[in-house]
């Protein structure tokens, strides 16, 4: 529980310096006025909730089987992170 915490305040921090960053630069990454429009901020927050739910999905498809099999279930993810990996370098390197 510690180690959460720990991880939760730095990842604030980390946000918080990123926001005081962006909001002096010249050309930010993207434009905190944008945050005004209400459509953005409602788009925003479903795309960032979609992501969180899928990347439970991927870490609980990974550790299911693992779990069946009676191993840890890191290596479950171990061998999809694998396979992601050799996915994308083929698709990346591989012959066009």
């Amino acid at each position: 529980m510690q180690r959460f915490i720990a991880v939760a305040v730095v990842a604030l921090v980390l946000i918080t310096a990123f926001v005081l960053w962006e909001r002096k630069a010249a050309e930010p990454i993207l434009p905190p006025n944008l945050y005004h429009i209400v459509i953005f901020r409602v788009s925003t927050s479903v795309s960032f909730l979609l992501a969180m739910i899928m990347f439970g999905a991927i870490i609980s498809v990974a550790e299911r089987p693992s779990r069946r099999r009676g191993r840890f279930p890191r290596s479950g993810a171990e061998l999809m992170f694998a396979s992601d990996v050799s996915d994308t370098w083929v698709a990346t390197i591989g012959p066009r």
